[in-house]
């Protein structure tokens, strides 16, 4: 299911500030920096509040990069997970199965911040998750799996999970909900997390939920991706 979404005002108005900048034009000369830009731009689509306390990346920062970033208006900057349409969808689909399903689901991301920021949504609502990233003690991923798969809805509904650590193998059956928060260049990397609940073992329908934000750099990504994936 595409789950196309138009921004909130206030994102929009980051990802606008953010092309208006004067130094965008200078990053775009820079095969590195605009790696990062792009990766910025991603981040905003999942929430501008990813901007704050520099918290824009899991890698060092291209210095033209960081001063784009400080050129951000702070009133913009500084906002609450709130001003995300995809968090907002999140909450509302999370809450539609939480009432009217006995489903678990999968939430994949391609960065630990947005899982972080997922965590913080789950905990408010006090819905009881797994998280398993490239922090995961190797040890302790099966161990993980297993209460994911086999504890009762009421102590095991949500399984946040980065896309880097769900390699293949993984089994997630447990769940046949999933949900891809952000995009990935390479098509291949979402159908493998869309493999982690459809696959052998599974006996209910699988249901995996896109998140694209409207008028961004997400929409190019997943219309590329669209034209690389075998029919």
């Amino acid at each position: 299911v595409g789950m196309g979404a138009v921004p909130t005002d206030k994102q929009a108005a980051v990802y606008s500030s953010i092309l208006k900048s004067p130094l965008y034009g200078s990053i775009l000369g820079s095969s590195d920096a605009s790696f990062q830009l792009i990766t910025l731009l991603k981040k905003v689509c999942n929430s501008p509040s990813l901007l704050n306390n520099n918290n824009n990346g899991e890698e060092s920062t291209n210095e033209t990069v960081k001063a784009l970033l400080s050129s951000v208006p702070q009133a913009l900057s500084h906002m609450r997970p709130g001003a995300s349409v995809k968090l907002q969808l999140l909450d509302s689909l999370l809450f539609k199965l939480r009432q009217t399903t006995s489903e678990k689901i999968v939430i994949v991301s391609n960065y630990t911040s947005t899982l972080d920021m997922i965590q913080k949504l789950l905990v408010s609502l006090e819905y009881p998750f797994h998280r398993l990233d490239g922090q995961t003690p190797a040890s302790k991923r099966q161990g993980l799996v297993e209460q994911f798969n086999n504890l009762p809805l009421h102590n095991s509904f949500v399984f946040l999970l980065s896309s880097k650590a769900g390699g293949l193998g993984l089994n997630l059956i447990g769940a046949s909900r999933l949900v891809l928060f952000d995009v990935d260049w390479n098509p291949a990397h979402d159908l493998q997390a869309m493999a982690r609940i459809h696959r052998d073992g599974q006996k209910m329908p699988c249901f995996i939920y896109r998140f694209v934000v409207q008028g961004t750099l997400e929409e190019k990504i997943y219309q590329r991706q669209d034209c690389r994936t075998p029919s």
